[in-house]
């Protein structure tokens, strides 16, 4: 990939989508709820089906261009939500749209039933309009398996609804004995706590503790790096220690982290790699962002577009010698500059 190609792909991911304006996108997936299009920015949008006539539907294929215009920018799962119509009046006008609104208000419960997971959480259909629960909404309780989440009818607390965006999300609400709150009120943020793995979801490994209550670690909590996929490293019945970062007393839940009581690999790596350090890494990834190179095995570093060497196309699997630019700590991230190679082009004076 040439440097003129990487520009133009990270001019074409930093194009900013605004509700109400019209977009082409091509259609990349159709799923049984919905329909994927890359739009040439860094998010999917994402078109429901619910809004279509099935010979719309039946005429949509994959790889197929479609004019459609922007619902909201950014929903839940980080996806741009679409329509086929410019006005989003039609789901403003909705009469049952009335009665979430309502329940806003009220606290009213509703009844609705697990559709399908995805990382962000868990997608609900409630007297015919679908809705999203987020993750840290989402109730472990009798939960064995991802499966256990589809098709279980759910009690559902609306906290937030916009019809004009086509937004509805929603809290899971369950009952909590007496005895939970007693156990709820004795745990502490900061205490280590032990427990088995009860479930293994994109979006979080959830517990069951010593002392019988529910826990959940997000994804983002298992470990220092990335976890891609809680699947391949946790299994039903795994015991794990973990730190209670939060206890719910309304949801009867303790939200938890593995990674805090983990010693954070980058503070090593703060004092193993320091600024105009010279080293050597492999090419991981190549994108409109820039380069990924792995230093060793974990560790990556970061070569931005904008550093890129004119006219050079990077390979992943290509060894490279870089110089170290910047390791910060807070933002846990390693950015690298490539070794001048040349003098052609410098001015002395």
């Amino acid at each position: 990939m040439s440097m003129a190609d990487l520009m133009a792909k990270q001019d074409q991911k930093n194009i900013r989508i605004e509700r109400g304006q019209q977009v082409k996108g091509t259609v990349i997936s159709i799923l049984p709820s919905e329909i994927i299009l890359d739009l040439g920015t860094k998010a999917e949008g994402v078109l429901p089906k619910r809004e279509l006539s099935q010979l719309t539907i039946e005429g949509i294929e994959v790889g197929q261009e479609i004019e459609t215009f922007v619902v909201a920018s950014e929903t839940p799962s980080g996806q741009v939500l679409l329509s086929l119509s410019r006005s989003s009046k039609g789901a403003a006008s909705n009469p049952k749209w009335n009665k979430f609104l309502d329940g806003l208000k009220t606290g009213q419960l509703f009844n609705g039933k697990g559709v399908e997971i995805n990382k962000g959480g868990l997608v609900v259909e409630v007297s015919g309009l679908r809705g999203f629960v987020p993750s840290s909404q989402v109730s472990f309780s009798g939960i064995s398996k991802i499966e256990d989440l589809v098709g279980k009818e759910l009690s559902l607390k609306v906290i937030e609804a916009d019809p004009a965006q086509n937004r509805l999300i929603f809290a899971q609400k369950v009952v909590v004995s007496e005895e939970a709150q007693a156990l709820l009120k004795e745990m502490k943020v900061g205490d280590s706590v032990k427990g088995v793995v009860s479930a293994v979801l994109p979006f979080a490994v959830a517990m069951k503790l010593e002392n019988g209550l529910d826990g959940m670690i997000h994804v983002s909590e298992l470990a220092w790096e990335k976890t891609e996929d809680p699947t391949k490293t946790y299994t039903d019945g795994q015991e794990l220690e973990a730190k209670v970062l939060q206890v719910d007393l309304e949801a009867g839940k303790v939200e938890l982290s593995l990674k805090s009581l983990q010693e954070d690999p980058f503070v090593k790596l703060g004092e193993k790699y320091q600024a105009d350090d010279v080293v050597k890494g492999t090419v991981t990834a190549v994108s409109g962002d820039g380069v990924t190179i792995q230093l060793e095995p974990g560790v990556e570093a970061i070569m931005s577009s904008d550093v890129l060497e004119a006219g050079k196309e990077y390979q992943i699997g290509e060894a490279l010698t870089v110089l170290i630019d910047k390791v910060d700590g807070t933002r846990r991230r390693i950015t690298v500059s490539p070794m001048l190679t040349t003098t052609a082009g410098l001015i002395y004076k």
